[in-house]
């Protein structure tokens, strides 16, 4: 029989619900932990399930002196695994941690337009902008992605993939031309 080798999977569901509203606020604090410690933590008080399948070893310190939201808690989440060049996308009922520049190759959410508040993970906004603009656009704007973000041009329309915070800058940025 052929053995495979693997990447090591961890996957950590919360099987019940601490019957927390979104409201009620939840200790946050790690010095120095694993990531899978902290994110089995969230895992717990916001019932989501997660699924790992990279750096598991990483260490994380997170410190807030009072008691947080769940939502706060993964913005946190996701600011850490950034700095390590993770993120987080959706698939189907999980979450899963991923490397940052694969994450565009995942279900990642596609936005004509940002909702105004979202934790820092990886998407795609799609601009149209007047066919003379595109190149121009994209040609000053590429060097605006992140390490793990990117620019390409279609006809008339941008595709930028990045981290959410980016992605609000440059669409900022975007409507300031435009105007």
């Amino acid at each position: 029989m052929k053995t495979m080798k693997s990447m090591p999977l961890i996957f950590i569901a919360a099987s019940f619900s601490l019957g927390l509203k979104a409201a009620e606020k939840i200790k946050f604090n790690f010095k120095n932990r694993s990531l899978v410690d902290i994110i089995e933590v969230y895992s717990k008080a916001s019932n989501t399930s997660f699924v790992m399948t990279s750096k598991s070893d990483l260490k994380i310190s997170i410190f807030n002196p009072k008691k947080i939201t769940t939502d706060e808690a993964l913005e946190q989440i996701t600011r850490a695994l950034k700095q390590d060049g993770l993120s987080i996308v959706k698939m189907n009922d999980a979450m899963a941690i991923v490397k940052a520049r694969h994450a565009s190759r995942d279900n990642i959410p596609v936005y004509k337009k940002l909702p105004q508040r979202m934790y820092d993970h990886i998407a795609t906004l799609v601009v149209e902008l007047p066919k003379d603009k595109v190149q121009k656009v994209l040609k000053n704007f590429r060097s605006l992605s992140s390490k793990d973000g990117e620019i390409q041009a279609f006809e008339n329309k941008l595709y930028i993939t990045d981290f959410y915070s980016n992605l609000l800058r440059v669409e900022k940025l975007i409507k300031e031309i435009e105007d």
